[in-house]
């Protein structure tokens, strides 16, 4: 059987990295990830979120979840320019 890559992938902005750390975590219970932050504009956050072998509203679930973690993080406005996509190749 072959096997399929289904991955979140997740970029936000923040000039506060404890905020940033706390995003991560937060991401982390979604599944295994992975994180680094751009060279050029240190306040862009990249995270993909890999996710397990189900089908591809498991993936679209861990995207809602991971929607809302960011949602949670921008409510006090130090977290902004969210965006959330999936992969499933």
């Amino acid at each position: 059987m072959e096997r399929r890559k289904r991955l979140v992938r997740v970029f936000f902005n923040t000039f506060y990295e404890d905020v940033a750390k706390s995003i991560i975590k937060d991401l982390g219970r979604l599944g295994e990830v992975k994180f680094t932050n751009s060279k050029v504009v240190p306040e862009l956050y990249y995270v993909e979120i890999s996710v397990g072998q189900g089908n591809n509203e498991d993936v679209e679930a861990v995207a809602s979840e991971a929607r809302k973690v960011l949602e949670k993080h921008a409510a006090d406005g130090k977290a902004f320019g969210f965006k959330v996509y999936t992969v499933v190749t």
